[in-house]
């Protein structure tokens, strides 16, 4: 599947089960870039209502922060950052919250979610790196292979 980027990420946040507006009001989309990705279009939802469901856990445990996703493209690569500015992620815990069945916080969640992202995305030729800062954000950016443009879009 074809599909453009930016129109997935809208259908994302207005499908996404906000528990209510003010959950709703911390999501800010900058849509500034709005290339082709060549995947599934529904399992890339999943992967962001699973980034969207992380961020606004931190959120909420922070008692602070919003979430912002920014769609790129430059030099030849296609990039979606997404950081919310809530609790952070502590140094000793980033090289583990890719593997499957690591949790963090330790509590939260079965570890399923980040891997699946990261496996889902790998298969389409994609790459998905974290970086934070403990009580201030944590960032997730996305680097999409360039694809041809004259692919038909979905």
């Amino acid at each position: 599947q074809i599909f453009q980027i930016n129109d997935v990420i809208a259908e994302a946040i207005k499908r996404y089960p906000f528990e209510n507006e003010q959950q709703y009001a911390l999501v800010t989309a900058e849509l500034k870039a709005n290339y082709v990705v060549s995947g599934n279009k529904e399992l890339f939802i999943m992967v962001l209502f699973n980034l969207l469901k992380n961020a606004l856990r931190a959120v909420a445990k922070a008692g602070k922060g919003e979430i912002r996703m920014t769609t790129t493209s430059a030099a030849g690569e296609n990039q979606l950052m997404f950081r919310d500015t809530g609790c952070g992620i502590p140094d000793r815990e980033l090289p583990n919250i890719f593997r499957r069945f690591y949790t963090y916080p330790h509590s939260a969640g079965t570890g399923i979610g980040l891997a699946f992202c990261r496996n889902t995305l790998e298969a389409w030729g994609a790459k998905i790196s974290c970086r934070s800062q403990e009580n201030e954000y944590t960032e997730f950016v996305i680097q999409f292979p360039i694809v041809e443009s004259n692919r038909r879009v979905h």
